[in-house]
């Protein structure tokens, strides 16, 4: 019996919208990161149904790298916010322009 997929992959693209909007709308660095991991677990919800359909190995696989990426985006993500405010740059994206030179 396949399973219903039409929830998951209605949730996988609700995230992935709402991903979508936080980094066009939010000006905060820390906030533009958090709706990248949100577009990114979106991505994982969409593998995990498939692979889950699909009954394949390459899925989970998948799934366990994008949460590497997951982890290794976050790690440097936050570290550059936290290197920015020790710098008096501030959180906001318009001051990363201070950079430069």
């Amino acid at each position: 019996m396949i399973p219903a997929l039409h929830p998951a992959f209605a949730a996988s693209a609700l995230l992935f919208v709402l991903g979508a909007f936080g980094m066009i709308v939010r000006r905060n660095l820390v906030a533009i990161l958090l709706s990248a991991q949100l577009m990114l677990l979106a991505a994982v919800v969409a593998v995990v149904t498939f692979s889950r359909w699909n009954l394949a190995l390459a899925g989970r696989v998948l799934v366990l790298t994008l949460f590497v990426i997951m982890v290794l985006q976050v790690i440097v993500g936050f570290g550059l916010a936290r290197a920015l405010e020790r710098k008096d740059a501030g959180r906001d994206v318009d001051d990363l322009s201070l950079l430069k030179g």
